[in-house]
């Protein structure tokens, strides 16, 4: 089945922002690794996302068949991200990421002392029952046990003769 050209066109811009937006994520989730670490983690949420992407485009613009058009669209796409647009947009998330990060330290600083705080506390506590309320681990306190009589601690009984 022949397409019209205009609409070969459309799809193909449609390719070349569908290549932009992957580029776009790819810098998010480079942003990500460079911050946070885990590269295997992003690497592969980004292969599932162009999955996910081709396969959309498959049954949405494409109209059932991925053309070589819409793959070079997207690869276009994405050139043209990473040749204007992707530097700027890095350092962006990257300020994002640093922020957030300092922001998470500022807001969990006084719950990190408080815990430090009562962490203290608590030793202290447990400090003062291990040296004054302790349990003894014998069955029988020292010294109750008479050296003559059974063994069982009954108290004294003649021994039987023999």
């Amino acid at each position: 089945m022949e397409l019209p050209v205009l609409l070969q066109a459309g799809e193909f811009a449609q390719a070349l922002a569908w290549g932009a937006a992957l580029a776009l994520q790819y810098d998010l989730l480079r942003a990500l690794r460079r911050r946070v670490g885990l590269a295997a983690l992003w690497d592969g949420l980004f292969c599932l996302a162009v999955l996910l992407a081709l396969w959309l485009f498959l049954l949405g613009p494409g109209r059932g068949l991925l053309r070589l058009a819409a793959l070079a669209g997207m690869a276009l796409g994405a050139g043209a991200w990473f040749g204007t647009l992707s530097r700027p947009a890095l350092r962006l998330f990257c300020y994002i990421l640093e922020f957030l990060g300092r922001t998470r330290r500022f807001v969990l600083r006084p719950a990190k002392k408080t815990a430090h705080f009562l962490g203290k506390i608590a030793k202290r506590g447990f400090h003062f029952f291990s040296k004054h309320a302790t349990m003894s681990l014998s069955r029988f306190p020292k010294g109750s046990r008479k050296s003559e009589g059974s063994s069982c601690g009954c108290g004294n009984r003649p021994s039987s003769p023999s």
